[in-house]
């Protein structure tokens, strides 16, 4: 029996249109390029600008399939509705989801890490990578707070952090 997302939150809209452009922010030059930037420039050296203009069109693509496909299938059920919209409910698409959820926790423990790296230096001239693991954990627990309050609380925290 498949869950269907569509009719229990058709009409619910806890994250505002404000919300919604701070996460996307948020997600994109917040974590992305504070976390990403210095990995980025130790591989690519002076041609940054080049990932950048590959990782902006790859960017834009992804945003207009998102678009396209959530105008086309709306739900609460995000890319995981797409997978099973486009692939069934079957092992196909749970491998798929399983990646998903698997490049989420992957996203997120490289943004944790360059968070606790960043404000590990502003604790002590000497920052040691027990201090940075230290405050990745402790960023990711306060999230997941957040997480828990509910879909209003993460908007609101969103569109704080970000202004």
């Amino acid at each position: 029996m498949r869950f269907s997302t569509n009719d229990k939150f058709q009409n619910k809209k806890p994250i505002g249109l404000w919300s919604a452009i701070a996460i996307g922010i948020g997600g994109m030059i917040g974590a992305g390029i504070f976390s990403i930037l210095g990995i980025a420039t130790e591989i690519t050296g002076n041609l940054i600008y080049v990932s950048f203009i590959i990782g902006g069109i790859i960017a834009l693509l992804s945003a207009y399939s998102y678009a396209k496909l959530g105008s086309k299938y709306p739900s609460a059920g995000g890319p995981v509705e797409f997978l099973i919209r486009g692939f069934g409910d079957g092992i196909l698409s749970g491998g798929f989801n399983f990646l998903l959820y698997f490049g989420y926790i992957i996203a997120l423990s490289v943004y944790a890490k360059a968070f606790g790296n960043y404000a590990a230096t502003f604790l002590s001239s000497y920052s040691s990578p027990a201090i940075a693991t230290i405050l990745a954990i402790f960023i990711i627990l306060i999230f997941t707070f957040i997480n828990l309050l509910g879909a209003q609380a993460v908007g609101k925290s969103e569109t704080l952090i970000v202004l």
